[in-house]
């Protein structure tokens, strides 16, 4: 009787153990769209640096950096196993484009800094 009139009935730690698995799908759920979206922006960089359209690559390559950096805020529980492969794959391809920035970023330096 005091349980119920202090602590947690047992109804509403089941509730409240609902909830939580509930939260940490919407974080999956989120990881999951953010590779998406990461995957498709790093893919329109790469094509836009093979067909020399420097400019269009380092906007997208920004934009997935920006896009990976809010996907790694997410917390999303540990024992996830597709929520762990997702957050390699996703730094992985932070490193890569932060690297592709600052190469781009340097030519395009480069360049206007010769022209002077």
């Amino acid at each position: 009787m005091l349980e119920r009139l202090f602590g947690r009935s047992k109804s509403s730690a089941a509730a409240s153990a609902a909830s939580s698995r509930e939260a940490e799908e919407v974080q999956l759920r989120r990881l999951s769209e953010y590779h998406a979206l990461a995957k498709d922006c790093v893919s329109r960089a790469v094509t836009y640096e093979e067909n020399r359209a420097l400019a269009s690559a380092l906007s997208h390559y920004k934009k997935a950096v920006e896009l990976i950096s809010e996907a790694l805020t997410l917390q999303v529980p540990k024992q996830a196993q597709k929520g762990a492969k997702q957050t390699e794959e996703l730094l992985r391809w932070h490193t890569s484009c932060i690297d592709r920035v600052k190469h781009l970023d340097g030519r395009a330096r480069g360049k206007t800094q010769g022209r002077g």
